[in-house]
């Protein structure tokens, strides 16, 4: 066996070849006879450098944050992209380390190993990318659109890892550092930052999120008030489901029911787009109070995030302040990164001890939601108060019987239909408004023009109709459940005004046996 003379002074280890020249000295001394010290000595300078490319890759994710709160479904697959090109980069710097210390490849073949590296890190993302759109197509828990940007994301984020790999290790063999110690946490390092923006960059150029024209919403809706039970809460609740139906939008409900639960409302199952864009989910929790579950603090946690990351909801929006289903699923869907809003229908006090503690609870859970929106202007006024909110984040959409639907986007081709529609509506208005007017003046001649017998006129006079009997009666019905937080105190001192001034308006008052 013929061996390579050796040389060692001092730990350090001198090679020899052929003719017994020394070719080169390795600096590095032997690992058995170092010390913990000296370990951590040399290591510990990379480690803080490291440590601030780190704080680097954590400023890049808080540039992007909202791209990812907007598109909660992308934000899952930011630690897979960041993890796969720290393992891209790993292969290569052990692949490349390995061909050095075999002689295959030298210092001077750069250009040549770095796009060999880069080129199968692409083909190797590539490959994972159409792996994951192919399963995006075939299952729902992930959209084509995610699928995609992920599909893109992948081959460069490889490509990039693979080329830094390979280039740092040979780097750091020409200088005399240990690439082992070096180049592997530096390429992770730069991964970590790059490979965030480039999905950030994806995901706000081709966003798979419900926030543009034309993309379809995943909301899920979690209150104690619905069906089986009628209310102004359940009712506001089903005509909501509808337009968002009717708009193209997917549609979730979580609510607490008994078992098995009671069957799902019927429209809500077969409404536009089919039975794939509506679920109701009955969890298993009791009614404790007032149709209101037992607050649990986090017991119904698995069971939201379950429905969250099943339907994939890009949107939370909870229903009623005494609904403690509806407050804890607000808090856990901020934690969990995803947009929420919530519904206030009620009024409430601010002086006995319920209110106080519901008002503080309200409180502290609307303090970080995205928007919050009330059924009256009144109820506005009282939820701002409340809460503590500006009044900027309020929006108010009312809750009355007859009241039209919320207007929803339409694409740009509906635009002249829809202006074509406003001037018909202001047409017809005009029209009427001018009929009203030559009636009245009819009256006013006929209660003007003379007679012979004055007892005669006045007879005709009594018999004129009061002003405003001519309109043709309107009846209006009011759905309460009688009790002071539903405004039925607003209700009594209204009725007599309105009837005051309007003779032909009448008040049908709906409730339940016993107001409750």
């Amino acid at each position: 066996m013929t061996g390579i003379p050796v040389s060692i002074d001092g730990g350090h280890v001198k090679r020899k070849v052929g003719g017994g020249k020394v070719e080169a000295e390795l600096d590095e001394p032997d690992y058995g006879r170092e010390s913990i010290l000296d370990i951590a000595r040399s290591r510990t300078g990379w480690l803080v450098a490291f440590c601030v490319g780190l704080l680097l890759a954590a400023l890049v994710v808080e540039q992007f944050e909202g791209v990812l709160e907007q598109h909660v479904e992308l934000s899952f697959f930011v630690p897979l992209i960041m993890g796969h090109g720290g393992n891209t980069g790993s292969q290569s710097v052990t692949t490349v380390i390995r061909a050095l210390a075999l002689k295959q490849i030298s210092n001077r073949d750069v250009p040549r190993v770095v796009l060999k590296e880069a080129g199968a890190g692409c083909m190797m993302g590539a490959v994972l990318g159409l792996a994951i759109l192919g399963f995006s197509c075939v299952w729902s828990g992930i959209s084509t659109e995610v699928g995609a940007a992920v599909a893109i994301a992948l081959p460069l984020v490889s490509l990039w890892a693979n080329g830094l790999g390979a280039f740092f290790t040979l780097l750091a063999d020409r200088h005399g550092f240990d690439p082992a110690v070096t180049s592997v946490p530096l390429v992770t390092t730069i991964v970590d930052s790059t490979g965030t923006s480039v999905i950030g960059v994806i995901g706000d150029t081709a966003p798979p999120g419900a926030t543009r024209d034309g993309h379809r919403h995943r909301v899920l809706m979690v209150s104690d008030f619905f069906y089986p039970n009628f209310g102004g809460v359940e009712n506001h609740i089903y005509q909501l489901s509808q337009c968002l139906l009717a708009a193209g939008h997917k549609h979730s409900l979580q609510t607490p029911g008994l078992l098995p639960p009671p069957p799902a409302p019927p429209l809500l199952t077969t409404a536009a787009g089919g039975g794939d864009d509506s679920r109701v989910y009955y969890i298993p929790r009791r009614p404790f109070y007032a149709q209101s579950t037992l607050p649990t603090i986090a017991g119904n946690m698995r069971l939201l995030r379950a429905i969250l990351v099943r339907e994939g909801i890009t949107l939370l929006h909870a229903h009623q302040a005494f609904s403690a289903l509806g407050i804890e699923a607000l808090v856990h869907a901020r934690t969990m990164g995803y947009r929420a809003v919530f519904t206030d229908h009620s009024l409430f006090g601010f002086a006995d001890a319920a209110s106080i503690a519901t008002n503080k609870i309200l409180k502290a859970a609307l303090s970080d939601v995205n928007a919050v929106i009330c059924v009256s202007h009144t109820s506005r006024e009282n939820t701002v108060l409340r809460a503590c909110l500006p009044p900027a984040r309020v929006s108010v959409i009312p809750n009355a019987a007859g009241a039209a639907a919320p207007a929803q986007r339409q694409p740009r081709h509906h635009h002249h239909q829809q202006q074509q529609e406003e001037q018909r509506r202001q047409q017809s208005r005009q029209q009427e408004h001018q009929q009203q007017q030559h009636q009245q003046q009819q009256q006013q001649q006929q209660q003007q023009k003379p007679t012979a017998d004055e007892g005669g006129e006045e007879d005709k006079l009594e018999e004129q109709p009061r002003d405003g009997a001519l309109l043709p009666p309107l009846t209006v019905v009011a759905l309460s459940r009688l009790v002071y937080r539903k405004g039925i105190d607003l209700l009594a001192l209204v009725i007599p005004e309105v009837c005051a001034r309007h003779p032909n308006v009448q008040f049908v008052i709906v409730a339940q046996s016993g107001g409750t």
